[in-house]
């Protein structure tokens, strides 16, 4: 509305205004009056969700079985024909495939979860070296850059080259970590063939010429010179060995001394190793004949070529959070172990606790199985039954898992935190690491338990009769205490099942109850057994993925494990529950303690694979058959299943029973 000259308004404006404030008051009356109605409309929706969400999640073991389940399942695929869509469509259908990453698979969570923590964690001085050592070398390897490689190889280099002398040379590759000189195989060897002719011959000429940075012939001699030894040493025959004195060794090689090496290796003068005296002879003989200049430079171009060749691989890798941790687990282990155990010790206590029971009750349930395979005679199953009776369980940490000066002989015994880059720590550790080794430091009956060792595995051992749980067996996605039993058996029932079932596929039969290799199973049961094995082979042999098939006698055992694992976990599992019912309704579906046994067997089997050349090989080189196939090769000869999910059990189809 425009005004009038020296501001006065229309006589009019103040009828008009009246109007105005009605309409806009009308407007706000009707405008708070809808807000209030939305408002009490939500408050209503809240409250009978939260109410319902109360209703059938009011313990803890109900809410972390909903959480876990519908975190990965598609409740609207079939579970008859596609369980693996129904147990991890969810989390196939978000999940971002890297083989590099830890989502690969649902079961690398657990190394996850660990990395999570380590990581997350910062070194004090309140904390023991041990783990300090533990928390830096994580720390230094996440912020890792390849500029980092390059700085710490052209130092190493540039150190080398300025040595005066050949023993000061042979000592400091040594310090380098490079150890190709004691033996191939880190045996208590002297194999100066291996350090004189890199890994025989991996190592090419045209590498020497580009790390010299020289060009045949430029007058300097040194690539010429280091060809024609290296070309000696290849053609001639040094291949003959015999045990002598680190002292005859020491005299007999005049062509550098080698007490420093040898010292460095905590090596007593009268210790014997095996060595091969001719080499050594010829190499005072040509080392003498080319003069000491030259002798200087062939030993320091071969030095150079074996700290090139050691690093190589580490120093064109990409440091992702997966290889961190797998890098930082090689060395420190038993540090990662007892460094989880002081966070969390009264949960571990408690499921250590419970995993017993679940172990009492898995090998009842696999000694009734095998009492009730009609096929097998006395003699077999009374074979098999004492193994089972004899087989000891790993599940708890040693004591020693508590004591820094032990964790410091078994893991890295100095302070790391001194160091300025990844790649000297890298060199640090790796040379602790061999030298306990080489030493044989480790009491190697012992550590074969593997409880407190992170990296590897549940697994059998066929000789000793023994099952090894790593503490990751206890994490998601095969342990939570809080799960309820159906789950608990489902996963980790399974997976201990898994490995007793190794007791007797292809490689444990061939050992009795007593450990004791030999023949032992009947004729008729041999022949029943053997075919199962071609039934499972035939079955898997027909499975492929991304073009691939699998290796059906190589991925035999596995298969074997994890259908008999199925088998006995399930039997576990109703002697556990005895009388008692767990059910939960996750959306439409009423999921019963079977149905729940079943997708948490399922659901640690999530897994995606890309066409990228190492999931290739794992499809057809690996020993495992990919997660799917192992979840769905299960689940199709499981009786339990079909009865569990009212799926049509087909008169014309094979099943392969393992018992």
């Amino acid at each position: 509305m425009e005004s009038l000259p020296n501001g006065h308004m229309p006589a009019d404006y103040k009828g008009t205004n009246s109007a105005v404030r009605k309409k806009c008051l009308l407007k706000t009356v009707l405008a708070s009056t809808l807000a209030v109605s939305f408002l009490i409309c939500c408050v209503v929706v809240t409250w009978m969700l939260t109410k319902h969400h109360y209703q059938h999640y009011q313990t803890e073991t109900e809410a972390a079985a909903a959480f876990y389940i519908l975190d990965k399942a598609n409740f609207s695929a079939d579970p008859c024909t596609d369980f693996f869509t129904y147990s991890c469509g969810a989390w196939n259908s978000r999940v971002i495939t890297d083989y590099d990453s830890f989502y690969d698979s649902e079961k690398e969570k657990s190394d996850l979860h660990v990395y999570k923590l380590i990581s997350s964690s910062q070194p004090d001085d309140n904390l023991h070296t041990v783990y300090k050592n533990l928390l830096t070398t994580t720390q230094y390897c996440i912020n890792h850059t390849e500029s980092d490689n390059v700085v710490a190889m052209d130092s190493w280099l540039t150190t080398l080259f300025s040595k005066p002398s050949a023993d000061e040379v042979m000592t400091y590759v040594g310090e380098l970590g490079t150890f190709t000189m004691l033996g191939f195989h880190w045996t208590k060897s002297f194999e100066l063939k291996d350090w004189l002719f890199p890994l025989y011959g991996d190592i090419s000429m045209d590498d020497v010429k580009m790390y010299l940075k020289q060009q045949p012939g430029d007058g300097s001699g040194l690539y010429d010179e280091c060809a024609k030894f290296l070309s000696e040493i290849e053609k001639g025959n040094y291949k003959t060995t015999k045990k002598i004195s680190v002292k005859e060794i020491i005299d007999l090689a005049d062509f550098a001394n080698l007490s420093g090496y040898f010292k460095q290796f905590s090596y007593e003068l009268e210790d014997e190793i095996y060595t091969n005296t001719s080499l050594i002879t010829y190499l005072n003989n040509y080392f003498h004949k080319i003069g000491e200049e030259n002798r200087l430079n062939v030993l320091k171009s071969i030095a150079a070529l074996h700290v090139q060749k050691k690093y190589d691989y580490t120093m064109n890798l990409q440091f992702t959070e997966k290889l961190c941790f797998s890098f930082v687990e090689s060395f420190s282990s038993f540090t990662i172990g007892s460094y989880l155990l002081q966070r969390d010790r009264s949960n571990y206590d408690k499921t250590i606790e419970s995993v017993r029971e679940m172990i009492s009750n898995l090998v009842r349930a696999y000694k009734d199985v095998v009492l009730e395979a009609s096929w097998l005679d006395d003699k077999s199953s009374a074979i098999i039954i004492d193994k089972l009776e004899r087989m000891n369980f790993y599940v708890d940490s040693p004591s020693w898992i508590h004591n820094t000066s032990e964790l410091q002989r078994r893991n890295y015994g100095g302070d790391l935190s001194n160091l300025s880059s990844f790649m000297e720590i890298f060199k640090e550790l790796r040379k602790d690491q061999t030298l306990k080794v080489l030493h044989n430091s480790l009491d190697n009956r012992e550590d074969t338990r593997l409880s407190p060792h992170i990296s590897l595995n549940p697994n059998y051992n066929s000789i000793a009769n023994t099952v090894n749980l790593a503490l990751k067996s206890y994490i998601v996605p095969y342990y939570d205490e809080r799960w309820p039993l159906a789950m608990k058996y489902g996963a980790l029932g399974a997976i201990i099942a898994h490995e007793m079932t190794h007791g007797f596929d292809t490689n444990g039969l061939k050992y009795d109850s007593e450990a004791q290799e030999r023949d032992w199973l009947s004729g008729k049961s041999k022949e029943r057994i053997n075919k199962t094995h071609k039934c499972i082979m035939d079955q898997y042999g027909k499975y492929s993925m991304l073009g691939y098939k699998m290796d059906r006698k190589k991925t035999l055992n596995e298969n074997l494990a994890d259908n008999g694992g199925l088998q006995v976990a399930y039997r576990a599992f109703q002697y556990a529950k005895a009388n008692q019912s767990f059910h939960i309704r996750l959306h439409k579906s009423l999921l019963t303690d079977e149905h729940l046994f079943f997708l948490a067997f399922g659901e640690m089997r999530c897994s995606r694979m890309t066409s990228n050349y190492e999931h290739i090989q794992d499809i057809t080189t690996a020993i495992y058959s990919p997660e799917k196939y192992r979840l769905l090769g299960s689940i199709a000869n499981s009786k339990d299943f079909y009865k569990a999910f009212n799926c049509k059990l087909e008169d014309d189809k094979r099943y392969c029973e393992i018992w």
